[in-house]
């Protein structure tokens, strides 16, 4: 009880848990990210401005498994994509390795991202292990027209990172878009659901670079990118950080696609130069990548890489529940004791999110509450960057709200949440705390974050009826 304390607290005149800074703060500004960044506020006003996100007001954008777009959730129809990328056939052996999908079922994937594999196999496995695949690179008519009933077929990702390119010699830009605008046509003449996109990477500056990124997400049926910053003090250092890249999907599209984030659960083995390497995540970054796109508007989460001669072909080590230090390939790539460390225990986190993932679907593809619940946020201790804290309301269907909340920073935060109304109750929904019951009801509640850490809430007011009566009093 002494750790909850000191993590989890009701806030109350006369007893102060939290900064009065940070208490006049929050007295005086709204938590809505508006104005966050107008001249003459300052440091503490724009990070606690910043904090809350209010995307998706009027519906959020998803797909069906069969790739329909939706604008409101449909509990028999909304699918949440949780994919793996990189991902070979289970029927053959590759350099003596297997690599049996029902492991990806087990830890909570629904979605495989096939790698260079042919193309009818790959959907024979999807439909046998139930799970929806998305394709590698363009497919001609014949191979459209034999899988495009398949219920188990989701989409085709017809290039991976075209912004990579921009800037090569002899890369026609243009040239490759046009085609990539052809095939699209073609494909969906054949299969008016098969999703057809590109995935990109996390790199808009300078503009010119920018707008082509935006031209390619918008020409997809829904945006894709891939952001690794294992490697950064925040998730969100500029310009390419999750938050900045999810949030620009989202306005690019005016809110009408459905937004895809790629986060990274690799590491570099052979890096060139003396740049620093790709580095694996830790579990509790891993998990704060995936709620950093969620909340930034991200409605499908896929891991990139599972460990296999894929990876390794390209130095990289990737996530597995049995990874070996050498998977094999042209060109072998042994991991080192700490790095299958690491890949595993990437692997057991990835099985946990997956299933908080699981249980929010039904939240995460709701609209985000608004100003009629204008609750605010204050933020103490010193951050990495002005917005270190993202958090998004959403109602929660047994009653009250989910309040969905992450630190992006290697920064150990206190953070005020203050609601318009009296609060009966607030629980996390992961954490395994007690859930904090208040009695009389209390406006705000005070948490503290570890760098990088992930927090989600029910938060309960107090004029919501309890399923079994009367509010219990808080006695601890």
């Amino acid at each position: 009880m002494k750790t909850m304390k000191m993590w989890f607290q009701p806030s109350r005149a006369g007893g102060l848990l939290i900064p009065a800074l940070a208490l006049a703060i929050a007295a005086i500004f709204t938590g809505a990210a508006r104005g966050g960044n107008r001249p003459g506020t300052s440091f503490e006003q724009r990070r606690n401005l910043s904090a809350v996100q209010t995307i998706y007001r009027r519906g959020v954008p998803q797909l069906t498994k069969h790739g329909q777009v939706l604008m409101k959730y449909d509990p028999k129809r909304s699918f949440l994509p949780v994919g793996m990328w990189g991902v070979p056939l289970p029927d053959k052996a590759y350099y003596g390795h297997r690599y049996d999908w029902s492991v990806l079922k087990r830890a909570g994937f629904n979605t495989v991202w096939v790698w260079y594999v042919p193309t009818i196999p790959a959907v024979k496995a999807a439909a046998r292990f139930g799970l929806q695949v998305i394709l590698d690179g363009p497919k001609s008519p014949k191979v459209l027209r034999l899988i495009r009933n398949s219920p188990n077929l989701l989409g085709d990702v017809w290039m991976d990172e075209p912004i990579g390119q921009l800037g090569a010699p002899g890369v026609d830009m243009a040239r490759i878009f046009r085609a990539f605008m052809d095939y699209k046509k073609m494909a969906q003449s054949i299969d008016p659901n098969l999703v057809v996109f590109v995935n990109d990477g996390a790199d808009v500056v300078p503009q010119a670079t920018k707008d082509w990124w935006i031209k390619w997400n918008n020409a997809g049926d829904i945006c894709s990118d891939d952001v690794y910053p294992n490697q950064a003090p925040s998730l969100g250092e500029e310009p390419n950080g999750i938050p900045q890249m999810v949030s620009l999907e989202v306005r690019s599209s005016h809110e009408r696609k459905p937004a895809w984030l790629i986060v990274g659960a690799l590491e570099q083995v052979h890096p060139r130069g003396n740049g620093f390497a790709l580095r694996f995540a830790t579990p509790t970054q891993l998990r704060a990548e995936v709620y950093a796109g969620i909340i930034s508007g991200a409605t499908g989460i896929t891991y990139f890489i599972w460990d296999s001669f894929i990876s390794r072909d390209v130095s990289l080590v990737g996530m597995s529940p049995d990874p070996q230090v050498d998977m094999g390939g042209t060109k072998p790539t042994p991991a080192t004791p700490m790095q299958l460390v690491q890949s595993r225990a990437l692997w057991g986190a990835a099985t946990v999110i997956n299933r908080e993932l699981a249980r929010l679907a039904p939240v995460i593809l709701s609209p985000t509450v608004g100003p009629e619940v204008d609750y605010k946020v204050a933020i103490s201790g010193r951050s990495r960057t002005v917005a270190p804290i993202r958090c998004m309301l959403k109602p929660d269907p047994r009653g009250g709200y989910v309040l969905l909340t992450v630190n992006i920073d290697d920064a150990v935060l206190r953070v005020n949440y203050t609601f318009p109304k009296p609060l009966r109750e607030v629980a996390t929904m992961f954490d395994h705390w007690p859930p904090r019951k208040f009695h009389p009801p209390v406006e705000t509640f005070s948490v503290r974050y570890e760098p990088f850490e992930t927090h989600v809430f029910r938060v309960i007011p107090a004029a919501t009826s309890p399923p079994g009566g009367r509010a219990t009093p808080n006695k601890r």
